[in-house]
């Protein structure tokens, strides 16, 4: 069977929408041939594994949710592709919304895994476009569709509502983990070296640096934290949006730049250090599709605390497999943090009660749930 996929970007971008295709094509069974349309600085075509990758160089518009590229060659190509399924993934971009006509027009089944973006606009003309396009395009592409798939059972509701979808038409397929590289992690000398770490209490935020990740909130807690723990510190993992320096003054400010490291993105081998070397990991986000983060330090046997957000709470318990917290309430995240480190039994709780959560979310799972949603559209 010939599925084929198409993105805004793909690996060697790693994101959540990129991770969550990478996984998924690479386990799936070797009578499936994979290949993936994506963007770039350049037309060329290169192989991830098994994974088939043609990159085009485009030109990029303001488009539904932001801005999107559109390649001629790609929609050349595309025409001409003859693929049993064609498999979109993130609503609201151009690549979505032409793969649901030509999938029409060439009678090929069209699958879009959404991904979608409830952030708002932060101007009145932008949120205007979005909602012109929700009605008129995206209303369009998604009628297209023969599978919806949403991460989230709250995505699901919120596209059924929004775009008077019938239940049956939106299936679930969760992010999920790869649960046997958090089992054995490596040694992180020398990564506590690097940074001084030496007796400290680590707490780990891992995701991009931007204000919504709410990283602020965490600063601010810490300067309560550590009152109470003057050997506490902060990891900060993550590529930076534009807004390190801001947060670099916050913590001036709080007088607490001697405890928070920004370590910027760091390859695989690191951030499994990263998690061996923490005590805990805090997801601290105002939103978040998943929480990826929360999964990884579940399998790595770390506890978490996290904003309790709507998509978090699916899967995580307060005080079963998690501390979860009011978000952006930096008074309520430096108790739950205290609380944790002051907690031994707590702690070893939530550590178990993680793992189970992280064995439910493996990969393995996740992708004989996409293959019954193709044998299905198939036959």
């Amino acid at each position: 069977m010939k599925i084929l996929y198409l993105i805004q970007r793909f690996l060697p971008y790693i994101g959540g929408a990129e991770n969550h295709l990478h996984q998924i094509a690479r386990r799936l069974p070797s009578n499936y041939e994979t290949s993936v349309i994506t963007f770039g600085s350049q037309d060329k075509k290169y192989q991830v594994g098994k994974i088939s990758v043609r990159s085009y160089q485009g030109f990029r518009i303001h488009w539904g949710t932001g801005f999107t590229t559109i390649s001629h060659g790609m929609l050349k190509d595309l025409l001409r592709m003859k693929p049993d399924i064609i498999h979109a993934h993130t609503y609201g971009f151009a690549h979505t919304d032409f793969a649901s006509f030509i999938g029409k027009m060439k009678n090929v089944p069209f699958v879009v895994t959404t991904h979608y973006d409830r952030s708002k606009a932060d101007e009145i003309s932008k949120l205007l476009l979005r909602e012109l396009y929700d009605n008129v395009i995206g209303r369009m592409t998604l009628s297209l569709a023969n599978k919806i798939l949403a991460v989230t059972d709250y995505e699901k509701k919120f596209l059924v509502s929004k775009f008077s979808l019938n239940d049956e038409k939106v299936s679930v397929i969760p992010n999920g983990v790869e649960v046997d590289k958090f089992r054995n992690l490596p040694d992180p000398h020398s990564m506590i070296s690097r940074y001084g770490l030496k007796k400290s209490r680590v707490a780990l935020f891992v995701g991009r640096i931007e204000r919504k990740k709410g990283i602020q909130y965490l600063l601010r807690a810490a300067s309560k934290v550590v009152t109470e723990f003057p050997n506490f510190k902060i990891l900060v993992v993550g590529p930076d949006w534009g807004y390190q320096n801001e947060l670099k003054k916050i913590a001036k400010n709080l007088k607490i730049e001697n405890i928070v490291i920004f370590a910027g993105q760091l390859n695989e081998l690191d951030l499994l250090k990263a998690y061996n070397l923490s005590e805990f990991s805090v997801l601290p986000s105002l939103g978040e599709a998943t929480g990826l983060t929360i999964l990884e330090s579940m399998a790595a046997g770390r506890p978490i605390v996290a904003s309790r957000l709507p998509t978090i709470s699916e899967f995580s318990t307060h005080e079963k497999d998690g501390i979860l917290f009011e978000p952006g309430n930096s008074e309520k995240l430096a108790n739950s943090i205290i609380s944790l480190m002051s907690n031994q039994k707590l702690k070893e709780k939530l550590i178990q009660n993680g793992k189970i959560i992280s064995e439910q979310r493996d990969w393995s799972k996740i992708v004989k749930m996409i293959i019954d949603v193709y044998q299905t559209i198939i036959h």
